[in-house]
């Protein structure tokens, strides 16, 4: 009871008071854990991590609480920025009940702070593996956090799959609904629904800066300009401090001709700390503007047709335009040339042109992404890894020869395959054909031939 009755008087500001009881009974008392475990909760209180940790450390071993006393013990450790010690001691707790749900939720948390994501993603799942089964909607947040970390550590798949579970237990969460829906945004996909959630999230936290901003960056995303400043300069009010928020109504404001508040916005957001993959980019806007001229063929595309699957239809008409010629037969077999493993499910074949009319707003001629510069380019923007962005480029087949030459490029490492196939063993082939004969000319594979290849 005594430290309920410290902890009423630390909330009427009796913290000076609770302070001499408590220090009073462990002078009677020093090994006393209740009083150990209010002590430290005290000095929590009064933003005294470091006093906290001396008490927490003082909970005899032999102590029901001190298991209680770890926990806490590793959470003030972190926030001492003491972060190795404190996944050390929760290890401990774990690794004596390795279905401590409370431990293991903040080992979680700690790994996910510090942004050790690939970490976090074992540790949440070895607390959703312990869960009770059933559909208990307080087991959404293991689902969500796991999601985060998923996501961050590019695991897509998963990480969708984990916030839709999440949803499911719970679905009106809103920092789930946030965070799925921002993803799709952000990534071009599933705009309706995506737009809906994060609506939804504002509704129940519209003076949450972060929400707001998602909503101001999802307008953003699908080009409504107009709608993306109103939200965004409403995320600002809420979180003037936040670098990401005032980069996002930096390329907003810049968007409608209003360049100066632009770089002003992304000036602010450089001076903010942000993160450093992200410094970078912010300065090159800051000395050169929004180079990206359209939001992504998708996303358009999706807007007037209404749905991800409707806008599928034209955005892959123009396969089938280029299979009818004989330039485009040679593609698919290249296409699967060029893939690491040659694995089509690691990748998502898209149409150059579709990519340079977002890049550079232009898609002829150097627009088909047949130019190594705009590659290199890119990648100096993007970072890609390598095998992460695979190119094809197969070049019109000259007047006097029957052959086309093409070239495989890898957007970080550079051309890694050259060649050429005939002209007649295309015409020979249905546009849907991903077996014709390549004749390589040139190749940093290092790998025994592929089928298909022919000594050129």
């Amino acid at each position: 009871m005594r430290r309920y009755w410290c902890a009423s008087l630390t909330r009427r500001g009796g913290e000076d008071l609770a302070l001499v009881y408590l220090q009073l009974a462990l002078y009677l008392a020093p090994n006393h854990s209740l009083a150990l475990l209010s002590l430290a909760d005290l000095y929590e209180s009064v933003k005294k991590p470091q006093m906290a940790i001396k008490v927490y450390e003082r909970v005899p071993a032999s102590s029901p609480l001190k298991r209680n006393a770890q926990i806490q013990l590793a959470t003030d450790l972190d926030s001492a920025d003491r972060s190795d010690e404190a996944i050390k001691i929760l290890k401990g707790v774990i690794s004596d009940d390795s279905k401590d749900l409370e431990a293991i939720m903040a080992l979680g948390n700690i790994e996910r702070g510090r942004k050790k994501f690939a970490d976090c993603v074992g540790t949440y799942s070895q607390g959703v593996d312990a869960l009770t089964p059933g559909n208990d909607k307080t087991n959404s947040v293991w689902y969500y956090y796991r999601g985060i970390c998923e996501e961050r550590s590019k695991q897509w798949n998963k990480a969708e799959a984990d916030m839709r579970k999440a949803l499911e237990l719970q679905p009106d969460q809103p920092h789930v609904l946030n965070y799925l829906g921002y993803s799709w945004i952000d990534q071009g996909t599933n705009l309706d629904e995506g737009m809906k959630m994060i609506k939804r999230a504002v509704e129940q936290r519209p003076d949450d800066g972060y929400i707001v901003d998602s909503l101001g960056w999802a307008y953003f995303r699908i080009g409504n300009y107009e709608e993306a400043v109103k939200n965004l300069e409403r995320a600002i009010d809420l979180k003037p401090e936040d670098p990401t928020i005032n980069d996002h109504l930096g390329d907003a404001y810049w968007r409608i001709g209003r360049t100066l508040e632009a770089k002003f916005q992304w000036a602010h957001a450089r001076d903010l700390k942000p993160e450093p993959d992200d410094l970078p980019k912010i300065e090159a806007k800051i000395a050169n503007g929004v180079v990206a001229i359209a939001s992504m063929p998708a996303a358009q595309l999706e807007k007037f047709y209404g749905s991800k699957e409707a806008a599928q239809i034209p955005m892959y008409m123009g396969y089938a335009f280029r299979a009818f010629n004989t330039h485009g037969r040679a593609l698919f077999t290249l296409a699967h040339r060029a893939m690491v493993d040659q694995n089509e499910d690691d990748y998502v074949l898209t149409d150059g042109e579709r990519i340079c009319s977002t890049a550079i707003g232009w898609n002829f001629g150097d627009g088909h992404f047949s130019n190594e510069q705009l590659v290199a380019a890119l990648h100096k923007r993007c970072h890609f890894e390598p095998g992460e962005v695979r190119v094809v480029m197969l070049d019109a087949q000259p007047i006097h020869r029957q052959t086309q030459q093409y070239r495989l490029v890898d957007a970080a490492t550079g051309e890694f395959e050259r060649g050429y196939v005939r002209v007649a063993d295309m015409v020979t082939r249905q546009p849907w054909a991903d077996d014709v004969p390549v004749h390589v000319e040139s190749s940093s594979w290092g790998h025994l031939p592929l089928a298909g290849d022919t000594p050129a």
